[in-house]
């Protein structure tokens, strides 16, 4: 399922909480703020539970969205909150979700600097900028689970920025130790080439809009860093890894807009002319007559294929027929995986095959 779209009023969320408290109050120790802890909490699949087996919590993103927006509404103007909000609309929304995130983050600290909760103690800035730090570094982890690839087709799925890189440290892995060749090296070769099939299933329209959103996300990027220089001096968190996570991905979608416009470029070849001895138009007219199931076309196409092998040994067409055959109980994207497992080429295989990339949204 695709991220929900996201509707937010900056203003509304960066108004006064009131004319006497800006900032509202202090939620540190009160209750709410236990609760909102609790929304995002979520067990670790990946952990054994031992003999004590208990269904594993979730986090509710939803509702920590809400009631964290509703927080800084009305009661109080604290960066903690309004980082876990930006988390959880990232997983909610996606990349706009993390981009309205961050300029609510960066409004937070442009306008209330003064008095936004965690208060400034003594001078010592370090309680205000730990949420900042986690924005910085907590945020560039979530990001890596939003989908950058996403097929209009059943017969693949969608794959994170975080998942291609997994599939390349394994790689990266048994090629500094060949050692670890083996499971490792299978598996890695496995997951690079099924998100390659995925990009490969993934409409232009799609890698656009997520070039554009990367787009923003760096420009909230660089309001909140510029804010920051500006509070803090050289003092202030810095997030390079936030835009290096987005950067990465930007480069990752330019380079694959600028194969999708290198191969519309590209002309596929003239059909081969069709002899004129029968009439196409009359169906019943051809040998054997009208073909009545799917079984049957492909028995016609071996026929076609060992006529031209006697007449026409040297002609390529029999054996591409025959290839062709041989993958008719295969989707597109099994075909695709099949043919990467021989070429990393993607441009190559799409030529060979006639077919041009999907455009639509």
């Amino acid at each position: 399922m695709k991220p929900a779209t996201l509707s937010f009023d900056l203003q509304e969320a960066l108004a006064p909480i009131s004319a006497e408290h800006p900032s509202g109050d202090a939620l540190l120790y009160d209750p709410v703020y236990d609760a909102l802890q609790e929304l995002r909490r979520e067990d670790d699949p990946s952990l054994p539970q031992g003999v004590w087996q208990r269904e594993l919590k979730k986090a509710d993103w939803k509702q920590l969205a809400a009631q964290a927006l509703e927080v800084l509404t009305t009661r109080s103007k604290d960066l903690q909150i309004a980082a876990w909000m930006t988390e959880a609309w990232t997983h909610l929304h996606g990349f706009p979700g993390a981009e309205k995130g961050l300029r609510l983050v960066a409004g937070l600290c442009q306008d209330f600097w003064e008095d936004v909760h965690p208060q400034v103690e003594d001078g010592d800035l370090q309680a205000r900028l730990a949420p900042l730090e986690w924005v910085g570094n907590r945020l560039a982890a979530t990001l890596k689970t939003v989908p950058v690839t996403w097929p209009e087709t059943d017969e693949a799925s969608s794959f994170s920025w975080g998942e291609w890189e997994s599939a390349l440290h394994l790689a990266h892995m048994v090629t500094a130790n060949p050692s670890n060749a083996g499971d490792e090296a299978a598996r890695g070769k496995a997951a690079k080439t099924k998100f390659q099939v995925s990009a490969s299933l993934t409409p232009t329209s799609f890698f656009q809009h997520l070039a554009e959103e990367i787009d923003r996300c760096l420009e909230a990027t660089d309001a909140l860093d510029g804010v920051l220089r500006e509070r803090c001096a050289s003092g202030g968190p810095s997030l390079a890894e936030l835009r290096s996570t987005f950067e990465s991905i930007a480069s990752f979608a330019a380079r694959t807009l600028k194969e999708r416009m290198e191969e519309q470029g590209q002309e596929v070849g003239d059909p081969v002319e069709v002899a004129e001895s029968a009439d196409l138009d009359d169906p019943e007219s051809a040998p054997g007559g009208r073909i009545r199931s799917r079984a049957e076309a492909y028995r016609r196409l071996n026929e076609a294929a060992e006529y031209l092998l006697r007449t026409e040994p040297h002609s390529p067409a029999p054996y591409l027929i025959k290839r062709a055959v041989s993958w008719g109980n295969l989707s597109l994207a099994e075909l695709l995986q099949e043919l990467l497992e021989q070429t990393a080429d993607l441009g190559t295989i799409y030529r060979l095959l006639g077919i041009k990339r999907m455009q639509s949204s």
